[in-house]
């Protein structure tokens, strides 16, 4: 599996790299960014257990951090104007080859309760990545682009499980459990653009995401994992107006899941549709995301997650060359869960702040 991923890059930067050796651009620009986040909120889970007659519900909180540090190489001269920074890219849409570094974390801590005084637990997770990407794209006169990337990384998971039942109601009884996890991660997308008047984008494409996990719990047992994820998507981005632009953001999307266990394997699969809209200043932005994502999964029942987002955006300018970005924004998932037993609702909410900078020259 190394050597063919080894294969992929290898081809792949040979693709980026030939075609701009032929795209005769002397005119560049170059961006530094550098991105930091942080988010908090909490999580509560409730589920209607028919199979053993009690309530089991859970509450927590869930909170992170994630940062980006990239660099962007353009083909083509940017025009220093005060338009925000990722609608000039979009209106101008040059050839571009750009590197990227980014990681983060994720915890969540979670209380359980079992209906009927039945027992209670505690529940927590914590997850660290880092990958770095390299990629880009190319327009054509035809104002028709192709775009390739690849991402190639590492994560860890540590996990732990505790529960006890009511002495005073029930049989005693305690259980215990965690592992660790830790692999690899790849990414490879590919995309092809076709822009209409300038202001509108026509955009299909393919991803595929891999994830390979060794395991190893408090028993001592040992084994693997290999998540595989395939998107196709078809997205339409406009922006309206002058000064003050209105961004339309449109995305439909099938999705293909896979899990491979020990000695099974799983088969999911997906449809996606993304609404994101809102407008753009030169100096504030606000927006508003809705996403909707059906699951269906091999013999279980369809489960769906429910996406919303609505965040400010002010813009800061330090000249024509520096600008900061400070996105604040709130976020709802909500998951619907039904199964063959039990009916599960999860929703999840949290506060973002995000901080950009951008450096171009």
């Amino acid at each position: 599996m190394g050597k063919c991923w080894q294969g992929k890059v290898e081809w792949m930067l040979a693709v980026v790299l030939s075609m701009f050796m032929t795209s005769g651009a002397l005119a560049a620009r170059h961006d530094i960014d550098a991105n930091v986040g942080f988010f908090g909120g909490a999580v509560e889970l409730d589920a209607d257990s028919e199979e053993y007659g009690h309530d089991y519900d859970e509450d927590g909180d869930i909170s992170g951090n994630r940062y980006k540090l990239g660099y962007t190489f353009y083909f083509n001269e940017l025009l220093i104007a005060e338009v925000p920074n990722d609608l000039k890219v979009f209106l101008q849409h040059p050839a571009r080859i750009y590197a990227s570094f980014s990681g983060g974390t994720y915890e969540e801590d979670r209380d359980i309760e079992v209906g009927y005084h039945y027992g209670t637990g505690k529940k927590s997770w914590e997850t660290s990545y880092q990958d770095f990407e390299l990629g880009g794209s190319y327009y054509f006169p035809s104002n028709t682009g192709l775009g390739i990337a690849v991402a190639l990384g590492s994560e860890e998971k540590e996990y732990d499980y505790s529960f006890s039942t009511d002495e005073s109601n029930y049989y005693g009884y305690s259980d215990s459990y965690s592992y660790d996890a830790d692999g690899d991660r790849r990414k490879f997308k590919l995309w092809v653009d076709q822009y209409l008047e300038g202001k509108h984008r026509l955009r299909f494409s393919y991803s595929n995401f891999l994830k390979e996990r060794s395991y190893k719990n408090s028993n001592g047992f040992s084994w693997e994992n290999d998540y595989t994820t395939n998107w196709y998507l078809l997205n339409y981005k406009a922006a309206y107006g002058g000064g003050a632009r209105f961004v339309l953001d449109l995305t439909f999307g099938y999705g293909q899941e896979e899990y491979e266990y020990s000695t099974d394997t799983d088969e999911w699969t997906a449809y996606n549709f993304g609404l994101n809209f809102g407008p753009a200043f030169s100096r504030f932005a606000i927006y508003f995301y809705f996403d909707f994502t059906t699951w269906d999964p091999d013999q279980a029942e369809l489960y769906d997650r429910y996406n919303l987002v609505f965040g400010i955006n002010p813009r800061f300018w330090f000249g024509d060359h520096v600008s900061m970005d400070i996105n604040l924004f709130g976020e709802l998932d909500e998951y619907d869960y039904p199964d063959n037993s039990s009916s599960y609702d999860q929703t999840d909410g949290s506060f973002n702040i995000d901080i950009a900078l951008k450096i171009r020259f």
